[in-house]
């Protein structure tokens, strides 16, 4: 059986069970994918990031082009 070690989760704090060989791989440091989940967000802002450009495109804040498909094609002929 694998050795095991009781650790803190570094988001919650709740005590849980983590293998030796993932503690050395540097993995084991939370209890949940959803605490490291919230962890990476607010060391990252990525979440809130995306979020703030989906909501820009549902108001129509994000390219529109009228009456063609963009510069992309503006060299054909239609």
């Amino acid at each position: 059986m694998a050795a095991k070690k009781i650790k803190p989760c570094e988001w919650c704090g709740k005590m849980h069970e983590v293998r030796m060989a993932d503690l050395k791989r540097g993995w084991g440091r939370f209890c949940s994918k959803t605490c490291k989940a919230m962890k990476q967000e607010k060391r990252t802002g990525q979440n809130a990031a995306y979020h703030a450009r989906q909501e820009r495109r549902e108001n129509g804040g994000e390219f529109v082009y009228v009456g063609g498909f963009g510069p992309w094609d503006d060299h054909k002929d239609c």
